[in-house]
């Protein structure tokens, strides 16, 4: 989804831009920064420390951390005597009448389960506002896969759901779509919890939180954490229509924004997060405390500011603190300032550890296209390529973590915009590993990396639940790889042995069976 709120993202010049973010530094920028090389730009250095900083100090963490106190009734524990009970919703009318969803939420006790699965309507449109769930665990179980699908829908006009309890929402199931939430503080468009929120088979759509100061959460905001199962958040949108110039946060997570944030065969797509004033972090995704993805996709989000003075938008795909992880996963076609692909931000002990995956066609106003990476990071038998950078440079890759270490990775076929910028690689870190192919790099790599051209084939579906970059027959990077984590498969998963040839082949794709290469098998 594409906005079609006026943001003009005209960027300073890097003299200009540098000036204009120095103060920023004095809140925390990166120790590391020191040992830069000559041709990293001043921009470069105070984007990065001003976003780490600003994350980590910002209000939002604060307002997310404080517990919604005031609902709509006191919550309500479950007699232990009794068993959990499962309720049928019979209706799909919203007039609070016998057997519809909104009287049989508001008469269940914790541990129950709100069951739509018998509905044929297709589809329950909110008439009076939220659905308000005031006890700890909730369970809604929509029809099961091979019936037609349900949709409860918050009709643009408030959000669907407002979890006041502190355990878990399970949404199981279902569509949820169309919520909108506005205020000064615009925080979770369909969904706002106070505890947990579970996603299975559940897709979270077009939804809109918007603040006039500050907003959060396009389709989902929950305090503690989120688990997104074979389901996806797509085209929900966070907007700030004031703002305050030079604030150290508008607005974060057009898709979600958590504390910890888990996804599983999912998909977070063609969310945005814009200001009109302030900066803008996660397109898709603001995890604070925690990141996890597996056999996923991040794609076509973006986080926009009006690029001027210090408001920028960073991390067009995903914004993950302290503990992230992901494998078998791409994350394409994402926007922002800074961090096109993703950025990470962390301190020691933390580390961000990316294995098995593709970073593909990511693209940055000014700096790092794929990632952005302010902390320790473990980048293993994966793909960073095709993705753009503007003048600051890193079109693949910029690291100012401590360490970097780097295993059967390709980090090829990025662009920067600016002429002394390093395509691929840059930043300020300590590079080590082994058999990487690195086309360019502006930092000293490991003595034994590939600098020739992978030869990609272009993103697509070559089997697994995630695209990738095949590689063409004569590619360098077939059996000059390693497989020093031992993984049993590349990127695609089960079916696709990692190691195929006399040793694995570098990147998340292996190259495979020969003779069917060309996939006419």
């Amino acid at each position: 989804m594409r906005s079609s709120y006026p943001i003009r993202l005209s960027i300073p010049r890097l003299t200009q831009l540098a000036a204009c973010l120095a103060a920023a530094l004095a809140l925390g920028a990166p120790a590391s920064a020191e040992t830069e090389s000559a041709g990293t730009s001043a921009a470069a250095r105070v984007l990065d420390g001003a976003a780490s900083a600003a994350i980590r100090h910002d209000g939002v963490l604060q307002l997310l951390a404080r517990k919604t106190t005031a609902t709509p009734n006191a919550a309500r524990a479950r007699d232990s005597r009794q068993p959990a009970a499962i309720h049928p919703v019979t209706s799909c009318a919203d007039d609070g009448s016998a057997g519809t969803l909104r009287l049989v939420a508001l008469t269940a006790n914790t541990g129950d389960t709100i069951d739509l699965s018998a509905l044929t309507c297709g589809t329950i449109t909110l008439q009076t506002g939220t659905i308000h769930v005031d006890v700890d665990d909730l369970a809604f179980q929509g029809p099961p896969a091979g019936s037609p699908p349900l949709t409860i829908d918050g009709n643009n006009a408030d959000r669907v759901f407002f979890h006041g309890g502190v355990g878990t929402l399970d949404l199981q199931d279902l569509t949820v779509s169309h919520g909108y939430y506005t205020a000064d503080h615009g925080f979770g468009g369909c969904i706002y919890s106070n505890g947990s929120v579970v996603l299975t088979r559940t897709t979270v759509t077009s939804c809109t939180a918007v603040g006039t100061s500050l907003a959060v959460g396009g389709g989902v905001v929950a305090h503690n954490n989120l688990v997104l199962s074979s389901s996806a958040l797509t085209g929900n949108l966070v907007s700030v229509t004031v703002g305050t110039p030079g604030s150290v946060v508008a607005e974060a997570g057009g898709g979600v924004a958590v504390y910890a944030f888990t996804m599983l065969d999912s998909t977070v797509s063609g969310n945005t997060v814009q200001a009109a004033a302030g900066k803008s972090y996660g397109g898709g995704v603001m995890g604070f405390t925690g990141f996890t993805a597996k056999y996923s996709t991040i794609t076509d989000n973006q986080a926009l500011a009006s690029g001027i003075g210090v408001d920028y938008g960073i991390g067009g795909g995903l914004v993950g603190q302290d503990s992230v992880f992901i494998q078998n996963c791409t994350i394409d076609h994402n926007h922002a300032d800074g961090g096109g692909g993703l950025f990470l931000l962390g301190s020691p002990p933390g580390v961000a550890n990316i294995r098995n995956s593709t970073i593909s066609s990511n693209t940055a106003n000014l700096l790092a296209g794929g990632v952005l990476a302010n902390t320790d990071l473990n980048l293993s038998n994966s793909t960073i390529a095709f993705n753009e950078a503007g003048p600051s440079g890193g079109g693949g890759l910029f690291a100012q973590g401590a360490d970097s270490e780097l295993e059967s990775s390709i980090i090829a076929d990025n662009t920067p915009s600016g002429t002394d910028a390093a395509a691929d690689l840059d930043g300020s870190t300590t590079i080590t590993g082994a058999n990487n192919l690195i086309k360019i790099s502006g930092l000293p790599v490991p003595p034994d990396t590939i600098t020739l051209d992978p030869l990609l084939r272009p993103l697509a579906y070559n089997g697994g639940l995630t695209r990738t970059h095949a590689l063409v027959p004569d590619s360098p990077a077939i059996d000059t790889g390693n497989n020093v984590l031992d993984v049993d498969y590349d990127q695609r998963g089960i079916g696709y042995p990692r190691v195929s040839g006399s040793q694995a082949d570098i990147g998340a794709f292996e190259f495979g069976d020969r003779i069917f290469a060309d996939g006419l098998d």
